[in-house]
């Protein structure tokens, strides 16, 4: 498999990213390091960027559903949650295998935003859902500022009336836990509406703060067995090596 190892920046330095392809899907893995430089570009530029967090899940979704597979490579940062996704690619590193098992990222990110004083936006699929997701946020650090959310259910017409709770509120970032379906939709024909810096989803991803601080993983991530995504994998590529013969 061919894996290219970096990028150049738009400063004219080196970035080193991994362009992988997973189920045929092609993303792009940076360090925890470089992921931060890219936000802090991202929460200072006009546009708005997105980021996905990557669950094995989702991933086998996307291999028979082209438009997920489309807005998933066509995100700005994609952040897998597992390391089972780079070693579907190919890639064994331990910096990263450390990053991913801790969740450095994630924690990385909060911290800044919680320091920054960030505005976010919560959306979600229903009331209780942004009841979880602010608690769990909020277990991580009390500092972070939320200014709106808003309920998928609640919605009874166009879904620009979610883009105009979003662009009221004013947001640095919004922090999104829709299905895929729905957030593919929202994020294909709105993205130059939504008056935000970043947009967050966090689709079949549940994290929870642990005693000592640290984010572990939730349960949500483990639905998907490993032995069935790499059982999947392993197939993929095998149909692949054949029709390449």
């Amino acid at each position: 498999m061919q894996i290219d190892w970096g990028a150049a920046t738009e400063e004219g330095g080196f970035c080193p990213m991994k362009r992988i392809s997973v189920l045929g899907v092609e993303l792009r893995d940076y360090p925890v390091k470089e992921s931060m430089k890219l936000i802090l570009q991202y929460l200072n530029s006009g546009n708005l960027d997105t980021v996905a967090f990557l669950t094995t899940g989702l991933l086998l979704e996307a291999k028979d559903n082209e438009e997920l597979k489309n807005c998933i490579e066509m995100m700005d940062m994609t952040v897998p949650v597992t390391m089972d996704i780079l070693n579907a690619a190919g890639v064994n590193s331990r910096s990263r295998e450390k990053e991913i098992e801790n969740n450095m990222f994630l924690k990385e990110l909060l911290r800044r935003l919680a320091k920054d004083k960030k505005k976010i936006f919560l959306l979600g699929e229903t009331e209780n859902d942004l009841i979880h997701m602010r608690e769990a946020l909020l277990q991580f650090d009390d500092k972070l500022t939320f200014f709106g959310s808003y309920a998928y259910e609640n919605l009874t017409g166009e879904e620009d009336a979610i883009i105009n709770e979003i662009n009221n509120a004013i947001p640095d970032v919004v922090i999104s836990t829709l299905s895929a379906s729905k957030q593919v939709h929202i994020i294909s024909e709105n993205k130059m509406k939504v008056n935000a810096r970043v947009w967050i989803s966090l689709t079949d991803v549940s994290m929870k703060a642990s005693g000592s601080g640290e984010l572990k993983r939730g349960k949500l991530h483990t639905i998907i067995d490993k032995t069935i995504f790499r059982r999947m994998v392993t197939k993929y590529e095998n149909s692949r090596e054949g029709r390449d013969k």
